[in-house]
């Protein structure tokens, strides 16, 4: 490890990345008992910078979103008109649901906007990709993570029906 970022801060899925002679740190900070909200800060130098948090943490971006929603699903990819994109856990019922691109519109050290974006035109023949939770690229290569499992609470309402030696609810 050539440094700490950041400490003392609750963050999940932090990205790295350089723009415009400044990289940037784009991660999840707890904004509330399971809340996390978008943080970003940047530096001139990744190894002697002290990080610079940017304004717009002060609006807790998605920290009224539901069960992680806006916390990043992978890196920073580039659209083949070299805007950047971000793809971003979108969740409505469960944590780990889906993903949905956001195209950066404005990012530099007082602004920051980002707007829903249809993503890679590569990955467009293949919707499916979009109901991952996490997603890393290596030259050709696109590794993902896809929730496959039911999300946890019919299964704790079978489980606890069960514990208690209840009957099982007639179908008819």
């Amino acid at each position: 490890m050539q440094r700490r970022l950041l400490s003392g801060l609750n963050a999940a899925d932090s990205i790295v990345f350089k723009k415009d002679k400044l990289w940037w740190l784009l991660t999840s900070v707890k904004a509330g008992q399971w809340q996390r909200s978008l943080a970003l800060y940047s530096m001139a130098d990744f190894l002697k910078s002290e990080p610079v948090p940017h304004p717009v943490n002060a609006n807790t971006l998605y920290a009224d979103a539901k069960a992680g929603t806006g916390r990043n699903a992978g890196g920073i990819w580039q659209a083949a008109d070299g805007a950047l994109l971000r793809l971003l856990q979108s969740t409505t019922r469960h944590y780990g649901e889906a993903s949905t691109w956001h195209r950066i519109q404005t990012l530099d050290k007082a602004k920051f906007a980002e707007v829903p974006d249809d993503g890679p035109a590569t990955l467009k023949a293949h919707p499916e990709i979009l109901a991952g939770h996490h997603y890393s690229v290596s030259g050709k290569i696109l590794a993902f993570d896809r929730r496959t499992r039911l999300p946890w609470q019919p299964r704790l309402a079978e489980f606890l029906r069960r514990l208690s030696g209840r009957p099982a609810p007639d179908a008819s």
